[in-house]
């Protein structure tokens, strides 16, 4: 039987929330040979006592609440998913690595211990062949996000490290012919230079041709706007050097009406989280000043605008006003005084031009969702109704499946879903993986210079963003 011709084998390392590991197995229709991980994000005891039927944390005690953050902070909601679609795969986890830790200069940070996850089933399963066509990951990439907490560049370069190392391992003992990782959208900038550089001489030491694929979830068949890199390696054939393949471009755009009645009747967690006291006095705002100003819907105010509430009322001289309806409500006195104390705040940072992390409302447009992601995921308004999404419509626009259940404490749920890859984004990423492995020896080194895409020296430069306006 010709090579090119034998069933595809996949797995995956590090698949956290899940969405990519599920848009990989729609795109390659099979099961991963496995799937591997680090032994601390798998190592919680599940109590199904702990969640009422929506998979909500209900537990008691301070030992349940901390278990139950572990549980959603790891992998267990994919692992109680697969089995539940007896599509398990075996398991494996790294013991006795960190997810930061430091790389050696040789090779010896790769002589790891890995063993079966007892906690996900596997515990009579034994890893003995790496090697597969393809392997996905989904690496740690604050050290290339705008989320990255600290300006100490050591440590945000550290935050890298997680990826340096997976892809270090993957091209070097398992070998695939195809190697996909997701990431933040600064990979793909100027921020990511001495990163893909770091990766570049790493493809060419192990003898890869590397692609980076900017993309937004807008193009891929979502209606959330979520801007994301996705590095890919290709092997060469024979050792000899060779350019990327030419990959397509996709723009399948919907918009969120269309896209949310997608949605089943019966899925669960459909219930939106309480607002906090910014948005529901900003909320309450808006809709009174919308009604003294003669316009009907409140949202119309926002139009032309950031779609913020903030950031309409500072920038239209409504501070002193919103302070006052502020002072009307039906709070505690310190409540009132951290309400003020962020309008001010919102005031300062307007003036210097600086960008306002406005977590006071946002609104979703007709075309479109801002990016799901932990903060605005508690001031994200529905497109009709005057609340927050809910958590089945923020997982929906994740890609998950109806009845996928992300298990846990309610806040530790919503932060978890804004840090997933989106399914059907991941799917069209694999899908093309795949394309080029059915054909491999016709399509390899096919790729070229031509408008969005950038090719140089065996490295890649691909925008599928090409046709996206700028104040989208």
């Amino acid at each position: 039987m010709n090579e090119s011709k034998k069933p595809l084998t996949w797995a995956a390392i590090q698949v956290l929330s899940g969405g990519f590991l599920l848009g990989a197995m729609n795109a390659m229709g099979t099961d991963p040979k496995y799937v591997l991980s680090y032994k601390g994000l798998s190592d919680a005891t599940f109590k199904s006592e702990w969640v009422d039927a929506d998979g909500v944390f209900t537990g008691s005690t301070e030992e349940d609440y901390i278990q139950g953050i572990k549980t959603c902070g790891n992998e267990y909601n994919t692992f109680s998913y697969l089995r539940k679609k007896n599509k398990l795969p075996p398991y494996f986890v790294i013991t006795d690595r960190g997810m930061f830790d430091d790389l050696s200069d040789d090779d010896t940070d790769l002589n790891v211990t890995i063993e079966p996850d007892s906690n996900f089933g596997s515990a009579n399963s034994q890893l003995t062949d790496f090697h597969v066509d393809l392997m996905v990951a989904v690496p740690v990439c604050s050290g290339l996000s705008n989320a990255t907490t600290t300006g100490d560049k050591e440590q945000r370069d550290s935050r890298n490290n997680n990826m340096k190392w997976i892809t270090k391992f993957v091209l070097n003992k398992v070998k695939p012919k195809v190697y996909i990782f997701e990431n933040a959208p600064g990979l793909f900038g100027k921020k990511g230079e001495p990163v893909r550089a770091m990766l570049n001489d790493m493809a060419k030491k192990y003898g890869y041709s590397v692609t980076y694929y900017k993309t937004d979830t807008l193009l891929h068949d979502n209606a959330q706007k979520r801007p994301r890199t996705f590095c890919m390696f290709w092997q060469w054939q024979n050792g000899v050097e060779q350019n990327p393949p030419m990959l397509q471009y996709e723009n399948k755009r919907v918009n969120v009406k269309d896209f949310f009645a997608r949605m089943s009747d019966d899925a669960p967690q459909q219930y939106a989280p309480e607002m906090g006291r910014v948005t529901l006095s900003c909320l309450g705002f808006l809709k009174q000043y919308a009604k003294k100003q003669g316009v009907k819907n409140w949202r119309d105010l926002l139009k032309g605008t950031s779609y913020t509430g903030m950031s309409f009322i500072v920038s239209n001289g409504l501070t002193d006003q919103y302070k006052e309806f502020v002072s009307n409500m039906s709070i505690e006195d310190k409540f009132k005084e951290q309400l003020y104390r962020g309008i001010d705040h919102a005031v300062e940072k307007m003036k210097q031009g600086s960008w306002i992390f406005d977590t006071s409302l946002k609104v979703a447009k007709d075309e479109y969702l801002p990016t799901t992601f932990h903060k605005n995921t508690q001031c994200l308004i529905h497109p009709e109704k005057d609340r927050l999404l809910t958590i089945r419509e923020m997982l929906f626009t994740m890609g998950m499946p109806n009845d996928f259940i992300f298990y846990g404490n309610n806040a530790d749920i919503i932060h978890k879903i804004g840090q997933n890859v989106p399914v059907r984004t991941a799917q069209w990423i694999v899908s093309e993986a795949k394309r080029v492995l059915d054909d491999w020896d016709t399509l390899r080194g096919k790729s070229k210079n031509v408008g969005f895409i950038k090719t140089v020296t065996n490295v890649e430069m691909f925008d599928n963003t090409k046709g996206l306006s700028d104040e989208e």
